[in-house]
């Protein structure tokens, strides 16, 4: 038996709201993610159509981190329907036991959001078995995930795909019934790595990984 290794992946989907330099964005009053209403009862919290409740985060930000206080929850916003399997096999014939940890949104209430959700990764493989970071992050990108709504028919798509969906579901999620999302928001093409791309209506998205051993 080898030495089992754990190892933490966060996947971050950056969105730019270019609404907030308009002059009539029909971007919602609420949440105010400056000093959202956090009563003790959560059923008068304030939330995020389509994602969840607002909640304080538990460990204490970082003061440079505006954007850290208060987060959303985005379980609504993502499904993995096959992970309940919970294991990848690894190129060397092992499995890797997978867990999705979290799935979060933030924003600094003007024109920075992301959306970030986190994988733990345990593997018992040694030596040259062990994966590396490229190989777990490179399944997870791949990982067949679900917006709901976001597309007609119940096929899921890579993961890695579908910045543009959480684009367009934030841009539904936090514009008035009345005022057109398509003004704020446009699907941009997701890249991997620091590439990112700006929809003609105001929302650019990107993408990044970051890992951590244990």
């Amino acid at each position: 038996m080898g030495v089992q290794l754990h190892m933490f992946v966060v996947l971050q989907f950056p969105i730019a709201d270019g609404r907030a330099f308009a002059s009539q964005s029909g971007v919602v009053d609420r949440p105010d993610w400056n000093a959202p209403t956090l009563p003790a009862l959560r059923a008068h919290r304030d939330f995020v159509r389509g994602f969840g409740r607002l909640v304080y985060r538990r460990t204490e930000a970082n003061a440079a981190w505006i954007d850290e206080d208060f987060f959303a929850y985005a379980k609504r916003a993502v499904r993995f329907p096959t992970l309940d399997r919970r294991h990848f096999r690894s190129p060397h014939g092992g499995r890797w036991m997978v867990s999705c940890r979290f799935r979060r949104l933030f924003s600094d209430g003007v024109a920075t959001v992301r959306l970030e959700i986190g994988f733990q990764v345990t593997t018992t493989e040694h030596g040259s078995g062990r994966p590396t970071s490229t190989e777990v992050i490179g399944h997870l990108l791949g990982l067949p995930a679900v917006v709901p709504g976001g597309w007609p028919g119940t096929d899921s798509k890579d993961l890695m795909l579908l910045g543009p969906y959480f684009a367009r579901r934030y841009a539904l999620a936090s514009t008035r019934h009345q005022a057109d999302p398509s003004h704020g928001a446009q699907p941009s093409k997701f890249g991997g790595g620091r590439q990112s791309d700006r929809g003609r209506g105001g929302l650019g998205l990107g993408g990044r990984a970051t890992t951590r051993r244990d």
